[in-house]
């Protein structure tokens, strides 16, 4: 099965150390629609370096809630480029 790779905005929190903490996405669907999705939670935080990018990358594995059904999904933050990627 492919992941499939989304370019997002998010919505995200700092604290005083400057550690993010994602809270909603949005990406456009169509030519017009955006999808929103509010994250419920946070299950695991990680950060490694792309070998071929020599960057680093930000991972959240997250959870929300869909239509009273929880799905997880993965959020990338590559911290060169500063840009977000929603895998799914």
């Amino acid at each position: 099965m492919t992941a499939i790779r989304i370019p997002v905005e998010v919505l995200v929190s700092t604290d005083k150390d400057g550690n993010m903490r994602p809270f909603r996405i949005r990406y456009q669907v169509d030519d017009d629609e955006l999808q929103v999705i509010n994250i419920k939670r946070i299950i695991e935080k990680d950060k490694r370096t792309e070998v071929n990018y020599r960057s680093s990358v930000l991972t959240y594995k997250c959870e929300a809630i869909d239509h009273n059904t929880a799905k997880q999904f993965t959020l990338h933050y590559n911290t060169e480029s500063c840009k977000w990627v929603l895998f799914m």
